[in-house]
């Protein structure tokens, strides 16, 4: 015997809703079981930055006793200084802080300064010999100074200026 049209409609309805309900578990497990696994990476991300946290603590933990070190001893080397009335530069340098050039004060504001230096034509002030060309620069230079002060220096006068 047949099903009425109702009953045949009923069940293809009920069919249809099995099979949206198996396709939304199937989802819904698959989306679970996607979320799990993220779940479980950020726990192992998160573990990780705990882990390189606590190391960098200790690494800074180091550096601060380090700088601590550093400070106390160089205070210490300072007290050492002062009371043997020296300057820490002095005491590292070998010469004081502020050596003023034997020139100094000596040469006007307005002042063009040259230098030249060459092994074989101009080891010094007293042996040095400009090339023509040098030395037609250095006439044009001392022609077109104005109010100007031409200074040549050469290598062994360099620490009377500087």
């Amino acid at each position: 015997a047949g099903m009425c049209a109702s009953a045949t409609w009923t069940l293809i309805l009920l069919h249809k809703a099995e099979n949206h309900l198996v396709a939304y578990r199937q989802d819904y497990f698959s989306a679970a079981d996607d979320l799990k696994q993220q779940a479980t990476k950020w726990r192992q991300q998160a573990t990780e930055w705990r882990r390189h946290a606590e190391s960098l603590s200790v690494q800074l933990k180091n550096v601060d006793a380090k700088a601590k070190d550093a400070a106390w001893l160089r205070a210490q080397w300072h007290r050492d200084i002062e009371t043997a009335g020296k300057h820490p530069y002095t005491e590292i340098a070998g010469e004081p802080a502020l050596k003023l050039p034997r020139m100094y004060g000596t040469i006007p504001e307005k002042t063009i300064w040259l230098y030249w230096y060459h092994p074989q034509t101009c080891p010094n002030s007293a042996n040095c010999v400009l090339s023509p060309k040098r030395q037609l620069l250095l006439d044009s230079i001392i022609h077109n100074k104005g109010s100007f002060r031409v200074e040549l220096v050469h290598k062994e006068q360099v620490e009377e200026f500087v």
